[in-house]
């Protein structure tokens, strides 16, 4: 069982990474954009942890599409202070994106 989850957050961890490098939002190098992935199966929710301020930011702009079948949400963690983020990059998605 650990197994499967295991590939889920590598999956995960990938289809993100490719994403953000398809919308020309990789900033920080040609690495993966995701450092960390946690799926809670149970409440049907995933946090997604990305190397930068700047490429959560550009997530953001992702909310809404179709991700195999089913629409995402993607929203800020509830303990989110932009006015703590200010200096480490932009808090609004790149209005460039390749959407």
């Amino acid at each position: 069982m650990l197994g499967e989850f295991m590939l889920e957050d590598v999956r995960l961890m990938q289809i993100n990474s490719h994403v953000m490098s398809a919308i020309g939002r990789n900033t920080a190098g040609p690495w993966d954009v995701v450092v960390n992935v946690y799926i809670n199966y149970e409440k049907k929710y995933v946090f997604v942890e990305m190397r930068s301020v700047e490429e959560a930011s550009n997530a953001m702009a992702l909310d809404g599409i179709i991700f195999e079948g089913a629409p995402c949400k993607v929203r800020r963690p509830s303990d989110y202070n932009p006015s703590l983020t200010t200096t480490l990059g932009p808090s609004q998605p790149n209005p460039n994106l390749n959407m």
